[in-house]
């Protein structure tokens, strides 16, 4: 912020570049500070508001780093972060509809949202979860082969209907995941973390 209050004062080879903000936004995510997610999409409309005032275009953000915001507020204790990462989502949408290739949300990206929903234990999270896998799979069927499910994703599933109690249902997400790694998904391949999911269930 001092660089970029320099820069304005005539210091203009001080101003940041893409780099330079990507950097701090870097160092945000990877902290649990209750301020890192505000404090990534702060600099996220800094960034935007930039590239407007000085001109330059490479200073808008990518998808990369609404990617890092996403991921903040996954590890988030809001109660709002489902909905704040789901607006993440939605605006990424919006700029890949208006031309930025590199905003298409990828599998990772709800992937993300998924496990954000997860992790804020809310009676709704489940239906949102399922809703979420289900989109992915949507428009992996419509030819989007990207939106293959893979490990991380089916496990988060698996996650999420243990939470419930309900083993049968996580056993059978899981024989899913085997069948597809069987037929020829390998990032489907099971862990002994995606096991634990089944026995989590019976604990439940």
């Amino acid at each position: 912020m001092r660089m970029l209050h320099l820069s304005k004062t005539g210091y203009f080879d001080l101003m940041p570049d893409r780099k330079c903000f990507e950097k701090v936004i870097q160092t945000w995510s990877k902290t649990r500070h209750d301020h890192a997610a505000t404090s990534i999409e702060a600099l996220v409309l800094c960034m935007d508001k930039t590239s407007v005032e000085s001109g330059n275009k490479e200073l808008k953000p990518r998808g990369k780093t609404m990617q890092l915001a996403l991921s903040a507020w996954s590890r988030s204790n809001k109660r709002d972060a489902p909905e704040r990462a789901e607006a993440l989502i939605r605006e990424m949408e919006q700029r890949y509809m208006a031309g930025d290739a590199s905003m298409k949300p990828n599998k990772e990206a709800y992937t993300t949202l998924m496990l954000t929903w997860l992790r804020s234990r809310r009676v709704e999270s489940h239906s949102a979860i399922q809703e979420i896998f289900n989109t992915m799979s949507r428009r992996h069927r419509v030819g989007e082969k990207e939106f293959r499910a893979d490990l991380y994703s089916y496990s988060v599933l698996m996650d999420s209907w243990a939470q419930l109690g309900n083993p049968r249902e996580t056993q059978a997400i899981f024989d899913c995941m085997l069948d597809d790694y069987a037929n020829g998904n390998q990032a489907a391949k099971p862990d002994v973390h995606a096991c634990n999911k089944i026995l989590k269930a019976w604990a439940y």
